[in-house]
């Protein structure tokens, strides 16, 4: 982490912050002058995080039958959802119908109005 004062100017996790404009070194230009120096108002700061030596080992842990079950009868499910429906297949294009002896209409005297 980079402060100019009491501002934080840059944070980076992987690599160096980048310093502010007041901070680099090649652009002190001193007058004539002037021999007093001026302290630096600039700081890096630097956090570090311990990491773990040893790794534990997890204990296995087993699913009921019935949870099984459950959860394969759910997935299956879930992945028919976004299966591309089939078409419509009609099977009496192959198949003529049967042939009118009497109209029953007629029969039954049975009119649309």
């Amino acid at each position: 982490m980079h402060f100019c004062g009491e501002n934080l100017i840059d944070y980076s996790v992987a690599s160096k912050a980048e310093a502010c404009a007041m901070h680099n070194p090649e652009s002190t230009q001193k007058p004539d002058n002037c021999d007093l120096t001026k302290k630096d108002c600039c700081k890096d700061v630097q956090k570090v995080v311990q990491g773990q030596d040893e790794l534990s080992k997890t204990q296995k842990t087993e699913i009921a039958p019935q949870y099984i079950n459950f959860l394969s009868a759910y997935f299956i499910s879930y992945a028919e959802l976004f299966q591309p429906t089939q078409k419509n297949v009609s099977n009496f294009n192959f198949y003529s119908p049967p042939l009118l002896v009497h109209d029953i209409q007629l029969l039954d005297e049975v009119y649309l109005i």
